[in-house]
């Protein structure tokens, strides 16, 4: 009675099973539930195990590798070539500067927020569109600096948002002592 390898789902696999074990992968056959090779019968004498020639295979792979070895040497010298120099060495630090006196209320904007701040003053406003020309900011990065112009100034001031004709003006009004 003949003994059969394991099962294998897909024939390429059962191929290269019966390779690794040196039998040929002509041998492999379907069953039911997927591909095997027969194997040997124990009970007799071992037959001589077909012998596939691999060594074209293996010269083959030894070319692959070589030939992937020369590619990646000559992208590695591309790359360098085209790499820029590199920056020389910074001099070392001496001292710290001097921090500053006072810190700024604003964030690292306070010039720009003092400006936007001061527009707001004036009658007519400050529309978000002269707002982003006047900063250079982004109408969600104004949007997000008048709420903290408002926040810092509540105290002093009131402040209005008006929609006309889908423009938004900002408008800011020092408080009365009434309203205090």
């Amino acid at each position: 009675m003949t003994a059969f390898s394991q099962v294998y789902s897909v024939r390429s696999n059962a191929r290269r099973a019966a390779r690794a074990h040196g039998f040929d992968p002509a041998s492999v056959t379907a069953c039911k539930g997927g591909f095997h090779f027969p194997l040997p019968d124990k009970s007799t004498k071992p037959a001589k195990r077909a012998t596939v020639d691999t060594s074209k295979a293996l010269q083959s792979e030894r070319q692959q590798r070589k030939y992937r070895a020369q590619r990646k040497a000559a992208k590695a010298e591309a790359a360098a070539a085209l790499a820029p120099e590199p920056m020389p060495a910074a001099a070392p630090k001496s001292a710290k500067p001097a921090k500053r006196e006072a810190p700024r209320t604003m964030g690292s904007g306070g010039d720009k927020a003092a400006a936007v701040f001061a527009m707001m003053l004036q009658p007519k406003g400050a529309a978000i569109s002269d707002i982003c020309k006047a900063t250079g900011w982004l109408p969600h990065t104004a949007r997000a600096r008048l709420s903290a112009i408002r926040e810092a100034h509540k105290a002093t001031h009131t402040f209005d948002r008006v929609r006309l004709l889908g423009e938004t003006f900002y408008y800011a009004r020092p408080q009365t002592e009434e309203a205090a």
